[in-house]
């Protein structure tokens, strides 16, 4: 019994470097959106989730939370397969099949327009669930999901100091295999300034969550006898607080750079709003309500400050563009293709296909719109009214466990609420744009969930 834990444990310490490994690999070429390390990726958590699958899991919580996000896999792809299978006489073809089999090109339909397409984006919905069950059950105790957490701190940090390092002194060479866009905007190693602010973003929510960590195991006391002596950083703790209060600065300078209106608007709502509400809910006997009240003037004062330092290219943008008129045409004109196929949807993944079809003359002539700017129309668009249900079902199960652990915690209850907060900039920035779509975010989203979910389960 002994051995079987023995080698149990040293399997499961391998695992969870690798798991890091591949983490780093989907986020590093430009978030994995080339075909080539999107397919990788799929393969690598794929092979890591059967290896893992054979590893104990102790705690029930844990364990049904596996058992729903597995059961959400299998439904899920089940019906985006349906979509995808052409039937003889399908009941519930699309439409534009009908042209099709009255020319004699084929004599079967599907729900879906474009059914390679549509199988082709199974693992875009099951990667990023398949990420955060390995996180899960790799991470169960309390250590090692803190430590998970200070891991994915410290690689989003370092790339953003290398992004940063690159913008100001080798703005032409190349990042991980992206090309610099050879302007003023810092996007790291990806191209799109949007899907840059939300790495960031989910950078600077960790590295807040690295030092509020190492601050619940300090004693002021202490603190103020080194600081006195001079005494700083013998002891982890106290550089790891260091490092994450240095991280989180470098993200912010450097979500400020990438000019996103959605990124730098939405990540400071969620930062300041997740701040507040720590502080607020801190039970803590060393934090008085003055020195609360001070602090959140302290915050807000602080928070209007950088954003006029920082923020003035951002203000720019905003002055000089305004409300994106292409995107609300382009929303209206999703809402028009939904209003046709509100139950079954067009098949998942096929929005580039389709939209051409319901795309309104207002909203212009130039450009391909392969995203529609919108996670929640798009998904709707393709999937029909069970996307609604995925998304719910996702939500009501996370917001379960947060709340287990906004409760069961005392010390670490921040990480909930921080988990709450990025999950609300996730959720609101994709409204506005796609970063959720992107890959390489979906997978480090998904990671920084399962660790925040483990520590919020584990007592």
């Amino acid at each position: 019994m002994s051995d079987t834990k023995t080698i149990s444990e040293r399997v499961t310490v391998v695992m969870r470097w690798l798991f890091l490994g591949a983490i780093a690999l989907a986020v590093l070429p430009n978030g994995s959106i080339d075909q080539f390390n999107y397919f990788l990726n799929g393969l690598t958590f794929g092979l890591l989730f059967i290896i893992v699958a054979f590893l104990p899991v102790r705690k029930p919580r844990t364990r049904s939370t596996l058992l729903a996000v597995m059961l959400v896999c299998v439904i899920f792809s089940a019906y985006i397969i349906l979509q995808a299978w052409p039937l003889v006489d399908h009941p519930f073809a699309n439409p534009a099949w009908q042209d099709v089999i009255s020319e004699g090109i084929t004599d079967r339909g599907a729900i879906s327009v474009a059914p390679g397409e549509t199988f082709a984006s199974i693992p875009s919905l099951v990667i990023p669930l398949v990420v955060f069950a390995i996180g899960l059950t790799l991470h169960q105790d309390d250590h090692a999901a803190r430590e998970f957490w200070v891991r994915l701190t410290l690689f989003a940090g370092a790339l953003t100091v290398i992004a940063l390092v690159r913008h100001e002194l080798f703005r032409e060479a190349e990042l991980f295999g992206t090309p610099s866009r050879g302007d003023q905007i810092l996007t790291g190693n990806f191209f799109n300034r949007n899907t840059s602010a939300s790495f960031f973003v989910l950078s600077c929510f960790a590295g807040v969550g690295l030092c509020l960590m190492q601050v619940k195991n300090m004693r002021w006391e202490t603190v103020k006898r080194r600081f006195s002596s001079f005494n700083y950083f013998d002891e982890r703790k106290y550089i790891l607080f260091a490092s994450g209060l240095f991280l989180t600065f470098a993200s912010l300078v450097a979500l400020f750079l990438t000019q996103s209106r959605g990124g730098v608007g939405f990540g400071l709502l969620a930062l300041v709003i997740s701040g507040t509400v720590i502080l607020l809910t801190d039970r803590s006997a060393k934090i008085g309500r003055s020195f609360k009240l001070g602090f959140l003037a302290g915050l807000g004062a602080l928070s209007v400050l950088a954003f006029v330092i920082l923020g003035g290219r951002t203000i720019m943008r905003v002055d000089d563009g305004g409300v994106d008129e292409n995107r609300v045409c382009v929303a209206e004109s999703t809402l028009a293709g939904i209003a046709d196929f509100p139950l079954l949807g067009t098949g998942f993944g096929t929005f580039r296909e389709v939209f051409p079809i319901y795309r309104k003359l207002e909203c212009g002539i130039d450009g391909v719109w392969v995203y529609a700017h919108n996670s929640w129309l798009e998904g709707y668009f393709g999937m029909g009214l069970p996307f609604a249900f995925l998304v719910l079902v996702c939500l009501f199960w996370l917001g379960r466990e947060l709340l287990y652990g906004y409760r069961a915690r005392r010390r670490f209850r921040f990480v909930p609420i921080l988990i709450f907060g990025i999950v609300g900039y996730m959720s609101l920035h994709s409204t506005l744009d796609f970063p959720i779509q992107i890959p390489g975010i979906a997978i480090l989203f998904a990671a920084l969930l399962s660790a925040g979910v483990a520590i919020s389960t584990s007592r």
